[in-house]
């Protein structure tokens, strides 16, 4: 496949969006040579759309150190739409790089007067509009989003089709492209948005009109610690649902791959519309792996029609186990023979920057590797190490805030021996009898012999970030392979 295309529309797009960086970033592969994300949330003020976008950001200046070294992290590039070219743009028609639609004309608009409620409708009109929306909800501004009300959003997100960011994407789309939507199915945004999208992208064009699309739904996985004050009641989210479903079965045409996803032990979450800080959720996660399961599939598909007329396939996500708390070795077997390497490389790729490394400038890796000239900024995590320094202290967090919520994911747990940190590994993996005889015991001095070693294989040759880089993803390799494989 050429590039994926994927919508994150709403907060929960922008969080799947967020889960499916974390992976890529480890090194998780999807079949695609470019994944550009395209945002559409009007609440591009929150403070998780704006870490969002700054994560999308540091990964793509990481993918240029990684496609120079060949090494398994940051191995997929992520666009953002406005780096594309074709042959069909001029310089002039050029959007910016942002990963995301701009709403920014509406932010300061409340809802009745982006539709002239109060200006040009008749009194006819305005009672008629009265019935569907409260007063409320008519003065609510859309700098926000919509409030978990799909009808609104619906109004506004017509708009779509229109911006310039969406004009730009049907010119550069080509053959063999895909696309995928991502949304929830309870709240807004996200409710509204991924019918209309879909709607759009039918009438955009033969090649888009053909391309394979797929998409998830993700079903309710969270509730509202709500206040007096706010708009949005989390009772209702299952109503809403059904809403959805009985729509989308009658109405929903032209996706080839639809993902249906949904956790029964619903999580809290803090209704805060500045922040929409909430703790990064294992639903999350599986649905971002619902994005690579779409990529890598092998499916032919009949290409020569629009994807209307093609049958549609559905699936649903699936544990090991109806627990709350969750390992590696819990995931279906398929999602953990995509993860479990890149996510156990990534821990010691942390630790090894992060902890080890600061006190390793003796070593002869440390020396061949970064020198004088670089040992500063390695201990420091500033000027070409900043990046990295980031994404590692994000990457950090997201697998934390994973293990916190009702339903916990908890792949590592670091306060233990380095030989328990993942999770269930020694109770699950049967060990031979040369194991049982001389365990295998990683350490600290360990973790220094197999970097020393590794840095002789290293290619590049200027010592700096590309090099350090470049051994980390060797020393890391062999560190899952000798201790932790499966």
């Amino acid at each position: 496949m050429k590039n994926l295309f994927i919508f994150g529309i709403g907060g929960t797009g922008t969080r799947v969006v967020k889960s499916l960086i974390m992976l890529l970033s480890s090194g998780v592969k999807i079949n695609a040579e470019r994944v550009i994300p395209i945002l559409i949330d009007p609440h591009e003020t929150s403070d998780e759309y704006r870490k969002v976008s700054m994560m999308l950001e540091q990964y793509e200046k990481m993918y240029q150190h990684s496609k120079s070294t060949r090494a398994s992290f940051f191995s997929t590039e992520i666009l953002p739409l406005g780096k594309l070219h074709s042959d069909t743009i001029k310089d002039t028609e050029d959007i910016d790089n942002s990963f995301g639609l701009s709403f920014s004309k509406y932010a300061k608009n409340t809802f009745e007067e982006f539709i002239g409620y109060n200006k040009d409708m008749p009194t006819i009109d305005q009672s008629f509009v009265s019935m569907f929306f409260s007063e409320k909800d008519r003065k609510s501004e859309m700098a926000v989003g919509f409030r978990g009300n799909p009808s609104m959003g619906s109004i506004i997100l017509n708009k779509l089709e229109d911006s310039e960011e969406f004009k730009f994407f049907k010119r550069v789309f080509n053959t063999g492209d895909k696309i995928f939507m991502v949304s929830s199915i309870f709240g807004g945004t996200g409710a509204s948005g991924f019918p209309l999208l879909l709607k759009n992208l039918q009438t955009a064009g033969d090649n888009i009109q053909k391309a394979v699309k797929g998409a998830v739904s993700v079903m309710p996985y969270f509730k509202l610690n709500e206040n007096g004050e706010s708009y949005i009641d989390s009772n209702s989210f299952i109503t809403k649902t059904k809403a959805a479903l009985s729509f989308y079965e009658g109405q929903l045409k032209g996706v080839d791959e639809l993902y249906y996803i949904a956790d029964s032990q619903l999580a809290m979450h803090n209704n805060d519309e500045t922040k929409q800080e909430n703790a990064s959720h294992l639903v999350e996660m599986m649905s971002a792996m619902g994005i690579i399961d779409f990529a890598d599939s092998t499916k032919r598909y009949d290409l020569g029609v629009a994807s209307t007329l093609r049958d549609g396939n559905f699936h649903e996500c699936a544990i090991n186990g109806n627990r709350n708390e969750l390992s590696l070795y819990d995931l279906d077997d398929h999602t953990k023979a995509l993860v479990h390497k890149p996510l156990i490389k990534n821990l010691f790729l942390s630790y090894i920057y992060n902890n080890l490394g600061p006190s390793s400038s003796s070593q002869p890796w440390f020396i061949e590797a970064l020198g004088d000239q670089h040992e500063q900024a390695f201990k420091k995590g500033n000027g070409e190490f900043e990046p990295l320094v980031k994404f590692l202290k994000d990457y950090n967090n997201w697998i934390k805030e994973l293990g916190v919520k009702e339903r916990k994911f908890l792949p590592f747990d670091v306060s233990q021996d380095i030989n328990e940190w993942v999770v269930n590994h020694g109770s699950v993996m049967k060990k031979g009898l040369m194991d049982k005889i001389i365990p295998k015991r990683l350490s600290d001095d360990k973790i220094n012999v197999i970097l020393n070693s590794q840095i002789r294989k290293v290619q590049k040759d200027e010592k700096g970030f590309d090099r350090v880089l470049e051994l980390m993803d060797k020393a890391t390799d062999v560190i899952y392979q000798d201790y932790f494989r499966i």
